[in-house]
């Protein structure tokens, strides 16, 4: 089943304290492991800079949507950002679940369902 990955963080001091050359030569080195994830059919819809004037903005800075092909591909998206050393930069918050519709997900709020298979 379908899945959507978001991804949502801000920099750590951690980042600030890299310098910009220190910077330069992580974001390189994540080429590679960006390229295995996508090899498993994950689609990156987009990254982006969470705007100043989102209604009920949650205080990150960036934002990542993936859509994911599969449960394997999801256990390997989140774990590859894991072992790339990401969550030593970056405050960082993720969301995902099964793609659906509006309709069923206002259904589950009627049922008070929180999540479903």
């Amino acid at each position: 089943m379908q899945q959507i990955f978001i991804e949502l963080w801000s920099y750590k001091q951690a980042w600030h304290d890299l310098g910009e050359a220190g910077r330069a030569d992580y974001v390189a080195k994540l080429g590679p492991a960006i390229a295995d994830v996508l090899a498993l059919g994950i689609e990156v819809i987009a990254w982006g800079h969470n705007r100043q004037d989102v209604d009920m903005r949650v205080d990150y800075d960036f934002f990542a949507v993936y859509r994911v092909p599969d449960e394997a591909a999801f256990a390997a998206l989140q774990s590859a950002v894991s072992a790339s050393g990401w969550y030593d930069y970056f405050l960082h918050a993720n969301a995902g679940g099964i793609a659906s519709t509006s309709e069923s997900v206002l259904g589950d709020h009627i049922s008070l369902a929180t999540q479903k298979p």
